[in-house]
């Protein structure tokens, strides 16, 4: 970035010179902007598929350990726990797609309405299936103590 302590450099330039001087900076710092958006959104999805992916890992790990005993017990709450993870770790999978169909529409929009439309539409889309994967996630965790609960609703 340029620093403004050197006035006597600005107060020479012409004010289409400055105007233009100034609306690089702003482009830059756009620039800068949407590059820690990218930088962000691609850590969370990455974090959302490696916490989905250990989880369900962990729990084909468990569930070595606890063959030889009365797992009888748990399985339910395990089986679920795996689906729901493979759940979260499909949706942050696929939201990492909805995402890249969404920025090739604002890409190549130019100014089309119906283009921006649609990227917007796949944002949207994207942002749900973020969710999905975030809430798979916390029910997969919570699935024990979720099936304890309503372990006499649901076995009738």
């Amino acid at each position: 970035m340029q620093n403004f302590d050197n006035y006597e450099k600005y107060e020479k330039m012409s004010e289409t010179e400055f105007r233009l001087k100034v609306s690089e900076l702003e482009v830059k710092l756009s620039e800068i902007g949407l590059s820690l958006i990218k930088e962000y959104a691609s850590g969370g999805l990455k974090a959302l598929l490696l916490l989905n992916g250990a989880a369900g890992i962990a729990i084909l790990a468990f569930l070595g350990n606890i063959l030889g005993t009365e797992f009888d017990r748990w399985i339910r709450g395990i089986a679920w726990g795996l689906v729901f993870f493979s759940i979260g770790a499909f949706f942050s999978t696929i939201s990492w797609l909805f995402a890249y169909i969404s920025q090739t529409y604002y890409n190549e929009a130019n100014g089309n309405d119906k283009m921006i439309k649609n990227g917007t539409i796949w944002r949207n889309t994207t942002i749900i299936t973020v969710v999905v994967s975030g809430i798979a996630f916390l029910i997969g965790g919570l699935n024990y103590e979720i099936n304890e609960k309503y372990k006499k609703f649901l076995l009738g």
